[in-house]
């Protein structure tokens, strides 16, 4: 089966410490890349640039969900299979994106999301509640086990982002 066409969109704001070695181990996967930044005041928009990726820019900060409603319209008019997104700041581990790919290769699925429950110690207490209630929450609405529907690593199919009315700006557009 062919590899389904898919670009990875990261959305970024100030993480000129990171981009850099999250960019060359997705460049080794011979994958597009899109990021997207939103309005860093650090260095991250030059380092981008001299990688040679595109990079859309925020002139002010706009939130992530805005930058990843701009990712999206930019792999539609691309013509993009899918997309995976996943933070700038290295928490997701590009290692990973072949599994997303598979999975989006052999499944009828329209999005597929990461897991980082195996790191719970990682997460402060808050969060770690709050997002077991909304994956509870999730998996009772769709009828399947979500364990982490916060997380921002994930694979969106084309047909799922051509339905979806993102008006959203925010985080909540994660969720």
């Amino acid at each position: 089966m062919e590899r389904v066409k898919t670009c990875v969109i990261i959305p970024v704001y100030n993480e000129q410490e990171n981009i850099s070695s999250l960019i060359d181990k997705i460049k080794r996967m011979n994958l597009d890349i899109l990021v997207v930044d939103d309005g860093s005041q650090d260095n991250t928009y030059n380092i981008v640039f001299r990688l040679n990726v595109p990079i859309l820019h925020n002139e002010k900060n706009q939130g992530k969900g805005f930058s990843l409603v701009r990712g999206f319209s930019y792999a539609i008019e691309h013509n993009f299979d899918a997309v995976i997104t996943m933070d700038g700041d290295g928490q997701h581990d590009p290692n990973e994106i072949p599994i997303f790919l598979e999975a989006a290769e052999h499944s009828p699925s329209c999005i597929f999301i990461g897991n980082r429950m195996y790191r719970r110690n990682a997460m402060p207490f808050l969060r770690l509640l709050t997002n077991k209630f909304m994956s509870y929450l999730l998996s009772f609405l769709v009828g399947q086990h979500v364990p982490d529907s916060q997380c921002g690593f994930r694979l969106i199919k084309r047909e799922l982002l051509n339905k979806l009315r993102l008006f959203s700006h925010n985080y909540e557009l994660e969720s």
